[in-house]
């Protein structure tokens, strides 16, 4: 699980899962849903790695597959009372915005692994 606070729909969660290094078996899994009540759906997106190792295009991280679920799901002007499912759009630019994990440590934009700790005084502060 991951947090981040989008500006229309304020504080959300994506939980994930994203087992398989190259994606072989069940595609990549991310549901968002909010936090705080303000929508009532769920956003899920489904990812299947296509990459083959002898073409040029490089494999996307898990951190990167998360980041755009995020931006695709912020880009999103639907019905966000109803439950929807998509395949990730991976042309677009991920999320910039802060993203921290369960523990409130703030991750990077290219790994799952956190920086550090998010401050109560900071104000790009995850929601925990």
């Amino acid at each position: 699980m991951y947090l981040f606070d989008n500006e229309s729909w304020g504080p959300c969660q994506i939980d994930t899962n994203t087992s398989g290094k190259h994606g072989f078996g069940l595609p990549k899994l991310f549901k968002i849903s909010s936090r705080d009540g303000s929508f009532a759906g769920t956003y899920t997106v489904r990812f299947k790695n296509c990459v083959v190792q002898d073409l040029v295009a490089a494999e996307r991280t898990n951190a990167q597959l998360i980041r755009t679920a995020i931006a695709q799901f912020c880009a999103w002007p639907g019905n966000h009372q109803c439950d929807f499912d998509a395949e990730l759009d991976t042309t677009l630019a991920p999320y910039a915005g802060v993203v921290c994990n369960r523990y409130g440590r703030v991750l990077s934009e290219t790994s799952l692994l956190p920086r550090h700790r998010a401050r109560a005084s900071n104000p790009e502060n995850c929601l925990t």
